[in-house]
């Protein structure tokens, strides 16, 4: 029988490793793609309008319940995985684009 080196750890470490982080980017990326005909899109894009759901009154923003939010950019640069929304109210400069990260649009915004 073959004597297990450090090496050999260290690449069964990398492999697990490297599988759990691929098994996760497919479950993250369950709510923000689907397949259409084979093809895998994304049904968050710019342009989308969605709907805060929350029942807090409004989020950290000041922004209320019901009010729809533009997406302005999917994965914005300088950002973690997430969506940039601009208010029904906000203007194009972007002066009241705010960032949420995926998990908050799942859970206070709705389509």
């Amino acid at each position: 029988m073959k004597k297990l080196t450090e090496k050999d750890i260290l690449r069964f470490i990398k492999e697990e490793w490297a599988a759990k982080v691929a098994e996760l980017e497919e479950v993250a990326e369950i709510t923000a793609t689907t397949k259409v005909d084979g093809k895998k899109i994304n049904i968050i894009s710019v342009g989308l309008k969605i709907k805060n759901k929350t029942n807090k009154g409004s989020d950290k923003k000041g922004n209320g319940e019901g009010y729809l939010y533009t997406v302005i950019a999917v994965n914005p640069e300088g950002h973690s995985p997430g969506y940039r929304l601009r208010p029904p109210d906000g203007p194009e400069d972007g002066q009241k684009d705010f960032f949420i990260d995926k998990e908050t649009l799942e859970n206070d915004y709705g389509v």
